[in-house]
């Protein structure tokens, strides 16, 4: 839902990874997760639209809702 509200994907080149590694990443660190864990965990996928930005707020966005 984070990444629909900050519409954070754009052309859905490279979402689907994304999501699926953004997941994990908030099921492993949850509420604990901080930007920088967000930009090195992503750093593999290549964002076509540069959508860093709101990509790495709706992380951190669907990890704080975890609580």
């Amino acid at each position: 839902q984070a990444f629909l509200d900050l519409q954070a994907g754009q052309c859905g080149y490279c979402i689907s990874g994304i999501l699926m590694r953004a997941v994990a990443l908030v099921d492993r660190l949850g509420v604990d997760l901080t930007d920088a864990d967000v930009r090195l965990e992503l750093d593999a996928h290549l964002c076509r639209c540069g959508d860093h930005t709101r990509i790495v707020a709706a992380v951190l966005r669907a990890a704080s809702a975890q609580q």
